[in-house]
């Protein structure tokens, strides 16, 4: 045994920098959606809408850490009704909250709401309907737990044949899992005049089955990092591609190629990270505070929405100058996230604890469940 698979075989393991990472995740979505809720009231919003461009790819590494930490997680037998009520004890509570709490804004101010897409959203199906008016229903970016109910649903049958496959196998599994949203962002002129307008990029950023990959992905690379066969890749570097990739996506400024361009280095990042953690190597992504935002970071990637929509009816005076509207979306990111730590404190964990009574926070805190807050995204 190699000294790489005798760290990976000290299971179980404490992957705190995953936990940290999800937290610049959500950060990256709240920053698209800032920019479209008080862009128009700042004096120049081009130069920040260019740099938020990306933001939405916060969602396609939120995809593959759910597949990496489940599978990280989960023991060698997975039974499917445990699982599901553990994930549901983990995404429902967040999920029906806010969506309520977005049913109620709506309404306050007076805006109309089609029943249809308000159940579909509610019922976590929304993702599959090609029209803003469904995927966008209700509390917007919970359209990405409409993709993590069906990456659940198919988990445990997934876990078992990439476990069975072979090293060729998984391997060859993971350039399909590569390849399927390159090839559908290829093809997206060919169909992409039959949808609706408002579905435009929808295949490649928001159709269920397509964004299957990056979950597979993270499946695999769980698996493999596991025995102790993905090279050392140096943090820094991983960091470093991922922030690049980042900066790409907001070069080319075309949707089709969000999830492609970050699609490898982000799945690096997420390697780099918990090998770092199995090493034990220094790292500031496993300081405490980071750790707990991370946590939070859930809690955050739903309160958000409904925050600005309230931020953005409330405020309505444009902007002096470019220093004070980023003063205003400082405070603004800031009480998204005091609000994210209220809300997974007296809510979210209380209520996962209720349906998941084996579910105990001390002692979850030291565990690789520890790092199983990924639902979300």
């Amino acid at each position: 045994m190699s000294a790489d698979e005798a760290v990976s075989a000290r299971a179980p393991a404490v992957l705190d920098s995953l936990t940290s990472l999800r937290f610049f995740a959500a950060a990256a979505v709240f920053s698209l959606h800032v920019g479209i809720f008080l862009g128009p009231l700042m004096p120049n919003v081009k130069p920040y809408a260019r740099v938020t461009y990306a933001g939405p790819t916060g969602v396609g590494f939120f995809f593959i850490l759910s597949g990496f930490v489940l599978t990280w997680s989960a023991g060698q037998a997975v039974g499917s009704g445990g699982f599901f009520r553990r994930r549901a004890a983990r995404i429902l509570p967040n999920h029906v909250l806010t969506w309520a709490a977005m049913l109620a804004i709506l309404l306050a101010l007076d805006v109309s709401v089609s029943t249809g897409p308000a159940v579909t959203s509610l019922l976590l199906v929304h993702a599959w309907v090609p029209h803003q008016s469904y995927f966008g229903a209700v509390n917007t970016p919970s359209w990405s737990l409409s993709c993590e109910a069906f990456f659940y649903a198919l988990f445990p049958l997934l876990l078992i044949g990439v476990r069975r496959a072979g090293v060729l196998a998984r391997r060859l599994l993971l350039l399909v899992a590569v390849a399927v949203p390159l090839a559908v962002a290829i093809a997206e002129p060919s169909y992409a005049d039959r949808l609706d307008p408002t579905a435009k990029d929808f295949f490649v950023s928001r159709f269920p089955p397509v964004r299957l990959a990056e979950f597979v992905i993270g499946i695999v690379l769980a698996v493999e990092v596991r025995a102790g066969r993905v090279p050392r890749i140096p943090l820094s570097f991983a960091v470093a591609l991922a922030v690049g990739a980042f900066a790409a996506v907001d070069v080319l400024h075309d949707g089709r190629w969000q999830v492609v361009v970050t699609l490898v280095p982000f799945a690096v990042l997420i390697v780099a990270a918990a090998r770092s953690d199995l090493r034990r190597s220094a790292s500031l992504l496993r300081l405490p505070w980071l750790v707990r935002a991370g946590q939070w970071s859930y809690a955050l990637y739903l309160v958000h929405w409904p925050v600005l929509v309230l931020v953005a009816h409330f405020h309505k005076t444009r902007f002096a100058s470019g220093t004070e509207a980023l003063g205003a979306v400082a405070v603004v990111f800031a009480g998204c996230v005091v609000l994210a730590g209220l809300v997974f404190t007296l809510w979210e964990r209380p209520w996962e604890v209720r349906l998941r009574p084996e579910h105990r926070p001390p002692a979850a805190l030291r565990n690789p469940q520890a790092s199983d807050r990924t639902a979300d995204a």
